[in-house]
């Protein structure tokens, strides 16, 4: 934090400064994200901004539209199904509940997809921020 202090006073135009805070700003969330063990409220919090914005396509799949960071996140059926889920406050048990009775799928299964999916969303919107 100190180096981006120091960076920043040496900025000469306010946008070079809005730059940087957002840069310092991310770099804090990318850390948040991927070493605080993050629950899936919390997660849901993160999600509800406005900068995200989920298409749920015809075929069941979605786009995300993530604005903070200005990109596109693409998810398959089961992942969109998940995204929709957490974004909707629904419990981690219950997840896998509803994943187990859609997609046919045994308990320890739903379980394992659920963990990998929330570590890769996490890492996605973290990395994505870092970036910028």
């Amino acid at each position: 934090m100190a180096q981006a202090c120091r960076v920043i006073v040496a900025a000469t135009r306010f946008t070079d400064v809005k730059r940087l805070i957002a840069r310092v700003r991310y770099t804090s969330a990318k850390s948040f994200l991927l070493d605080y063990p993050m629950s899936l409220k919390a997660l849901t919090a993160v999600l509800n901004n406005d900068a995200y914005t989920m298409t749920v396509m015809a075929d069941g799949t979605g786009v995300l539209l993530d604005l903070r960071n200005e990109s596109l996140l693409t998810f398959n059926e089961s992942g969109a199904f998940m995204f929709g889920r957490i974004k909707e406050g629904d419990s981690e048990e219950a997840i896998v509940a509803q994943v187990v009775a859609t997609y046919q799928v045994d308990e320890a299964t739903a379980q394992s997809d659920l963990t990998i999916f929330v570590a890769q969303l996490k890492q996605a919107l973290a990395v994505e921020s870092a970036d910028k």
